[in-house]
């Protein structure tokens, strides 16, 4: 149980590591069109791209894992709340996104539904 919990962390953070890696990129390639490289040949060059690959390989591993002692009706839920969760507290400390009070709220909402959903 105890090892299934930590690769269920490690792939909630590397899955979560993945979309910023792709926000970075997608920033990065917005500001190269300006100057006209094309954005496609820019995702394969792009360290952040490669990032995100590995970081989305990784959690694969780490979450096939997961299924092996978990429930796909549990775990899969668990793993996508968590990784909507971090994501979004991520993306408002790092990229400065805002949030409205109504989707703060959903945040709130959210984390509770997760709390009550995995209270074994």
């Amino acid at each position: 149980m105890r090892v299934t919990f930590v690769m269920m962390i490690i792939s909630i953070i590397v899955n979560s590591m993945a979309h910023i890696c792709l926000k970075y990129n997608a920033t990065s390639t917005a500001a190269l069109a300006k100057v006209n490289l094309s954005p496609i040949r820019f995702f394969h060059l792009s360290p952040f791209f490669a990032a995100a690959l590995l970081c989305f390989a990784t959690s694969l591993v780490c979450y096939a894992k997961v299924l092996e002692r978990w429930n796909l009706n549990f775990a899969f839920p668990v793993m996508n709340t968590c990784v909507y969760l971090v994501v979004g507290a991520l993306s408002f400390l790092l990229f400065s996104e805002r949030y409205t009070a109504l989707q703060g709220a959903g945040f709130l909402i959210t984390l509770v539904g997760l709390t009550l959903f995995a209270w074994r």
